[in-house]
This record gives structure tokens, sequence and C-alpha cells, in this order.
């Protein structure tokens, strides 16, 4: 494996430099409010394979052509909930992106009250390591 790490390393420093020269006065100020009003949906999803229930907020610029919007996912950490994000995603979304905002069942706030009143041995289930990345693949393609 270290070998396999040195190759890569080896192969990435033969590669020319890549010469990027941004005009930034040509962007958008991601600082400051965008140009498009925004509105919002929560859906229900469920995703058969894993039988897991995903509610997710979409934030979405409106007069927007939909098909060919940016996405940004917004995925909350442990014990989050979808609606710490609502300024982060709706400033995004003011700036011309599709904001995907999922829960994570086994890592959300409930999830967490529910171990605190003792309904759980752990605060969070190791195998929440390989369904939060599922959880996103699956809202993706759903969209």
């Amino acid at each position: 494996m270290l070998k396999d790490t040195d190759t890569l390393v080896s192969q990435l420093r033969a590669q020319p430099p890549i010469d990027r020269k941004t005009n930034y006065d040509r962007l958008p100020d991601l600082r400051k409010r965008g140009k498009f009003s925004v509105s919002t949906r929560t859906i229900n999803l469920h995703d058969p394979k894993r039988d897991r229930p995903i509610i997710v907020d979409l934030y979405l610029p409106t007069a927007f052509n939909l098909p060919k919007v940016p996405v940004i996912v917004v995925s909350n950490g442990l014990g989050g909930q979808r609606d710490r994000f609502i300024l982060l995603a709706q400033h995004l979304a003011s700036q011309g992106f599709l904001v995907v905002v999922p829960d994570h069942p086994g890592s959300s706030d409930l999830r967490q009250k529910q171990f605190f009143a003792g309904l759980y041995k752990e605060n969070f289930d190791a195998e929440e390591y390989i369904n939060r990345p599922l959880d996103i693949t699956y809202v993706l393609n759903e969209l």
C-alpha cells in the first residue's frame, strides 16, 4: 500500500503545474445575498434497499433553469437537524444553487434524544459512518 502511495505521489509530481489565473472580479461575491429569491420544499423519501426514511429540505433559487442548477449538499453532524442550516441554505440558494439538506435518521437529534432517554447503549451507531454517504447518494439519485 505504501508503494502505491509513493507511485501516485511520483506521478503527481511529474505533472506540469496547473496555471489557474482566475479573475475573481467576474465571479459573484458570495459574501452578499444573491439575486435569486428562494423557495423551500420538504420531501419525504424512502430508500427501499436499506428500509430507511430520509427527510430532505430543498432550497431552490426561483426563476432559474432547474435542470442545470448546480447542487450543494449540506450534511449535518451528529445530533444535528435540517433546520440548523436554514440561513446558510437560503443564502446559497439566493446565489443560484439548489441546496439539499437531508436528515440522517441514525445520527439525528432524535437519535441523540433517544440515547439520552436510555433507549440506546451508544450515542452513535458505527454503521452510520456507512449510511450517511449512502443517504446522500440516494437523495442525489432521486433528485
